[in-house]
């Protein structure tokens, strides 16, 4: 088979789990949001961006290296588990940190204990088998598909029966907690390859080497996601933020997890097929436009009926949501094209665009949410989502023009720059 056609089937069995994902996410929070109120999942939305702020910034680039790398899994294996598990514990520490200044800064007591129980989720995560990669690395993505569906089926089921018996925001952050240890769990009984409490300098080497881009790339790929919620946190309130998360979910959000399983499934190949350059253009081409008509089928029910969106899926105390869907729509589909590009830009390392696409979004989105979310409340934000998103756009496009079309292609490895 062909590397085109691993990259369709990639994106395809992606494609098949974020119809799964959406499923499944969909009916999580159409259950939630007749049970948890507002406020409850703006609580539960600046809990998860502390988890990914401070995940970004401690970014080893473990997964990327171990794809890109010619070597096997078997050669990092021992080394990347040991950085795992020390990353994981680092995280949990400011996480409590984290925890303890977030209190006082959105006035919520709370936050501090809900952020003190999410920072079992990634201690927990850190004793992942790094040999899960090899479904990503070895291009089999059904085995992939199925492995991170069960997961999810697993926070979905835990979350909602949580919800129900403790009708809180606990369910959210317990259900998160219970789906790691599961995660921990099924990848050591899915691989016979152990890693070993071993750790090789010159192992850690490759790995941190490769992080020197991608530890930026990182930082502001989550901030260009998630700034917007601390923002609107703050400046409108954690029942806002509820209301904005829900509306973005069904989305922004949406949109976006269908082009990260596009990315997911294009990477491995991309990087496999680095230095044929037609093969790449033709590739590239071919997924993005076929994506991105898919993904604009999907958006058009809830951009002609927001309204009636609303109603069905979350219900009558949900309508304030109704005016945000449009914008939120246009944001994501415009967000789409820079995740399936990124897939291509990483491949061939070109990360300055990336970054620059990150850092243009991320500027722009700080000052007009702000801005506009101060003056117009909830609609204000979701436009200056729409606008931050528009602005930065042509920095990726310009990227992938450019590392599509220069002349500077040798004959390394995919590991070698």
């Amino acid at each position: 088979m062909g590397y085109t056609q691993h990259a369709v089937r990639g994106a395809g069995w992606n494609g098949a789990l974020q119809v799964a994902t959406t499923v499944l996410a969909a009916l999580k929070v159409v259950i939630l949001a007749r049970i948890l109120s507002p406020n409850d999942f703006g609580l539960f939305a600046l809990v998860a961006v502390t988890i990914g702020i401070v995940e970004s910034f401690t970014e080893t680039g473990i997964n990327p290296t171990l794809i890109q790398s010619p070597k096997s899994i078997s050669y990092f294996l021992d080394t990347a588990w040991v950085i795992s598990i020390v990353r994981g514990l680092i995280i949990s520490i400011l996480m409590m940190a984290a925890g303890f200044a977030m209190q006082f800064i959105y006035s919520s007591p709370q936050l501090f204990i809900l952020i003190g129980v999410a920072s079992l989720i990634p201690l927990a995560k850190g004793l992942i088998n790094p040999a899960i990669i090899t479904l990503q690395k070895d291009l089999r993505f059904f085995r992939d598909s199925f492995y991170r569906l069960l997961v999810l089926i697993v926070e979905v089921v835990s979350t909602i029966t949580l919800a129900l018996l403790l009708q809180s925001v606990y369910a959210l952050v317990f259900g998160l907690v219970i789906s790691a240890l599961f995660e921990v769990a099924i990848t050591w009984a899915m691989f016979s390859v152990r890693p070993r409490f071993v750790y090789l300098s010159s192992r850690a080497k490759e790995i941190f080497d490769n992080m020197k881009g991608l530890n930026i790339l990182s930082i502001l790929g989550y901030a260009s996601e998630n700034v917007d919620n601390l923002i609107v946190g703050k400046v409108i309130g954690t029942a806002g933020l509820g209301i904005y998360q829900n509306s973005y979910g069904f989305t922004h959000k949406l949109n976006l997890q269908l082009a990260k399983s596009v990315q997911v499934g294009t990477f491995p190949v991309y990087a496999r097929m680095r230095e044929d350059q037609q093969r790449l253009k033709r590739a590239y081409l071919k997924t993005v436009f076929t994506s991105l008509g898919t993904f604009i089928l999907i958006a058009v029910p809830f951009f002609l009926f927001p309204k009636e969106s609303i109603l069905i899926l979350l219900g009558e105390k949900w309508l304030a949501a109704a005016p945000l869907i449009r914008p939120l729509l246009i944001a994501g589909l415009l967000q789409s094209v820079v995740a399936m590009s990124s897939s291509l830009l990483v491949a061939r390392r070109a990360y300055f665009w990336l970054n620059a696409n990150l850092l243009i979004t991320t500027t722009a989105m700080v000052f007009l949410v702000v801005t506009l979310g101060s003056r117009y409340g909830l609609i204000g934000a979701a436009i200056g989502i729409v606008v931050a998103r528009g602005l930065a756009l042509p920095a990726s496009l310009f990227g992938v023009y450019e590392t599509l079309n220069r002349k500077d292609i040798t004959t390394k490895t995919p590991w070698k720059i």
